[in-house]
């Protein structure tokens, strides 16, 4: 699928190794494992999540309530009873709304905010790609929303061999887009959503920086999603620790098929 290039040494690439988290609360719904309804509890595990969508599953007009009550409550938005949705943050990677902390979690279902560093490999990236950049019809941007085609989004779930519902699309650390009109931005990015179920400019190059969190993902599921959506170029980087313990700083570069 693709040919793979790394920077700063070469060492193969291992599984996240497991780390400790402190227990979670009591929840509201009768298990003693999962936190209260209304908290995305960053240290919440495998177990809990599955026994607060097992709830879910089989109480669907009492969690529709709940949604319903929510200030941020999308009624076009498809919920899926697998994930956490609420107040202020969301443990579900590929839900977004204005307002709604945009969070990625690890096979274990604990999140990872994205530390300062990535922030600024975000900033800093995006600024150098657009200095580099002046003068052709390419820029940089950061942390922006791109929606998918539907038939994207299953041949990456088919050749990935997993299955996520992004109907929302996702965000990337770091993109490399083509520049817009005025009025292309209208048609292709309205709502600051950049649309290629819309026909938009497919992006060359997206980079990815890598978190406790959310190594499995970036390294297969958004591989495949990339290949997909035929974006040619992508990186992701490893701060240093991220996709084991001990794993080098190290940025990887994919040349997507």
């Amino acid at each position: 699928m693709e040919a793979e290039q790394r920077i700063d040494g070469g060492m193969d690439m291992a599984v996240v190794a497991e780390q400790e988290r402190p227990p979670a609360v009591a929840g509201t719904h009768g298990w003693d494992t999962a936190p209260t309804i209304d908290i995305a509890d960053p240290y919440m595990t495998r177990a809990a999540r599955q026994a607060r969508a097992a709830w879910r599953r089989t109480h669907p007009d009492e969690w529709r309530a709940e949604l319903e009550a929510m200030s941020n409550f999308d009624p076009a938005f498809i919920y899926d009873p697998a994930h956490e949705y609420d107040q202020e943050s969301t443990t579900d990677p590929d839900y977004d709304v204005e307002g709604v902390h945009f969070l990625e979690d690890d096979e274990d279902g604990i999140v990872s905010p994205l530390e300062k560093r990535a922030r600024e490999v975000q900033k800093r990236g995006a600024d150098t790609a657009s200095d580099i950049l002046a003068g052709t019809d390419l820029e940089g941007d950061y942390e922006r929303l791109i929606r998918f085609r539907p038939e994207t989004i299953m041949r990456a779930n088919q050749t990935s061999g997993e299955n996520h519902p992004i109907g929302k699309g996702v965000r990337p650390d770091l993109l490399v887009r083509a520049v817009m009109s005025a009025s292309d931005r209208e048609r292709f990015m309205p709502e600051g959503v950049l649309r290629l179920d819309l026909g938009a400019p497919v992006p060359p190059l997206v980079l990815e920086v890598v978190s406790e969190g959310s190594a499995k993902r970036d390294f297969h599921f958004k591989k495949h999603l990339y290949a997909a959506a035929g974006i040619s170029e992508y990186l992701v980087y490893d701060l240093g620790g991220k996709r084991w313990t001990d794993s080098p700083r190290e940025l990887l570069m994919y040349r997507l098929k």
